[in-house]
């Protein structure tokens, strides 16, 4: 287990008690396994590798490593971890080489405009931390940042894309399908669900609450043609099932309100 507990960041449950490891000093924000049964931990100290025995850190001060806060950490079909690094997205080979990324800030014609100039507003052009990774069926890596919306990282041209209309913060991201992309966000008394599609397709979008019983029906079987849909209703406070379907492929997402 990861947290950021007094007593305890890193911690092991047997089922009967919480063996906290001293060695992990600060919060840990993700938690990845890979196939040699390797924990990788995604830190506010830097990224961590543990074997069982032995933590291998790489930081700021010992790597090519932009930044010490990493938020999230996924692994790709090739065996690469992908780090959700500050405001870079990195990618590392899980030995020594880093390749860091950073995403370019939004073009002049995509910025709110003067309706009197019409020249682009005064504003800041960095983009936020990098909160949350999903890789979809491509190869695509999607992520949502603090306050910058959701991005699109297309690996073989290095590109990158924001999806304008997309709600500011993005705690998580979910969806495998290229073309059924799906990010769910629950804020105060409002559950959001925004889900982009590149081609047209038949859409049915429900949430549900932990019984079964649906609370609202969105979509239901409505061929969209390919945009960003955008849907919000205010809900009590509790656990939900957002149910996805584009042409027949489903997913489920659980989201929070709070």
């Amino acid at each position: 287990m990861g947290g950021d507990a007094p007593e305890w960041h890193f911690a092991k449950f047997t089922g009967g008690e919480i063996q906290p490891v001293p060695e992990i000093t600060k919060a840990v924000n993700r938690i990845l396994i890979d196939k040699a049964d390797n924990k990788w931990l995604a830190t506010r100290q830097g990224l961590i590798k543990y074997d069982g025995t032995t933590f291998v850190t790489w930081n700021t001060g010992n790597s090519d490593l932009p930044d010490n806060d990493i938020r999230d950490i996924k692994q790709d079909a090739s065996g690469n971890l992908w780090l959700a690094c500050g405001r870079y997205l990195v990618r590392f080979d899980g030995r020594n080489e880093f390749a860091v990324y950073q995403i370019p800030p939004p073009a002049q014609e995509n910025k709110e405009r003067d309706p009197v100039s019409s020249k682009p507003l005064p504003e800041n052009n960095e983009i936020s931390t990098i909160l949350c990774l999903e890789f979809d069926d491509r190869g695509n890596i999607w992520f949502g940042t603090e306050s910058s919306g959701l991005f699109k990282f297309t690996q073989v041209q290095e590109s990158f894309r924001q999806v304008l209309n997309s709600p500011t913060s993005i705690q998580a991201v979910s969806g495998k399908k290229a073309n059924s992309d799906l990010f769910v966000c629950g804020a105060g008394s409002e559950l959001s669900v925004d889900f982009l599609l590149n081609d047209a397709a038949k859409i049915s979008l429900s949430v549900f609450d932990m019984q079964g019983r649906e609370v609202v029906s969105f979509i239901k079987q409505s061929q969209l043609s390919a945009g960003q849909y955008s849907y919000s209703i205010k809900q009590a406070k509790g656990i939900y099932l957002v149910e996805y379907i584009a042409d027949g492929n489903a997913s489920v997402k659980k989201v929070v309100v709070q």
